[in-house]
């Protein structure tokens, strides 16, 4: 068949699950609202910390660098998640606690519509045909990070916040956002 879907309407997955069973989803729609507030709660903590005097260091355009992403293991525990070669068989960008598996990204900044921004760029030597030529992180409308062919998609222009911020620095936790709708870079455990 040839035929598409034209039109979506997005609605919480807790109105969908009431329908079928009231209960559970209450249950659901109670269960993500605390663990967003609790996330929020978090996210503010990171943003009221002061960055370090002295320390600070920019990272310079074309800069080749490894991302980190602080978190917790499925037991809890507090775990270092690098943004990781990818394997074949996927166009998801990939993240392992291994550091020996963690991937080389070339970080460059540019201005497109009057706003700055941050590229980030898979570095490393790859076995998937696919990383030869997309190369380029962007914020999938499925929540997931993707690669592509550089272009002035808003979804693979990144800053640091909502006032398009993007003085990046070595060492330093930021929060990486793309330009379309500010999805947040996040890894999945």
């Amino acid at each position: 068949s040839n035929a598409w879907p034209v039109g979506f309407k997005m609605v919480p997955i807790w109105n969908i699950v009431k329908k079928i069973d009231l209960t559970k989803g209450k249950a659901i729609e109670s269960t993500l609202k605390k663990k967003w507030k609790s996330a929020e709660v978090d996210l503010k903590k990171l943003d009221d910390k002061p960055l370090p005097e002295g320390k600070v260091k920019p990272v310079p355009n074309n800069a080749k660098v490894y991302i980190k992403a602080m978190g917790k293991d499925s037991q809890g525990r507090k775990a270092v998640y690098w943004m990781a070669k990818n394997p074949s068989g996927t166009y998801c960008s990939v993240a392992s606690t291994d550091k020996r598996l963690r991937a080389a990204w070339k970080v460059t900044y540019g201005n497109f519509e009057g706003k700055p921004f941050i590229r980030l760029t898979y570095d490393d030597e790859s076995t998937s045909n696919y990383l030869w030529y997309y190369k380029v992180l962007y914020a999938a409308t499925t929540g997931s990070a993707k690669f592509d062919v550089q272009s002035t998609n808003t979804k693979q222009l990144w800053v640091l916040d909502n006032r398009f911020s993007t003085a990046l620095n070595y060492d330093t936790t930021v929060r990486f956002m793309d330009r379309y709708v500010f999805s947040y870079l996040a890894v999945a455990t």
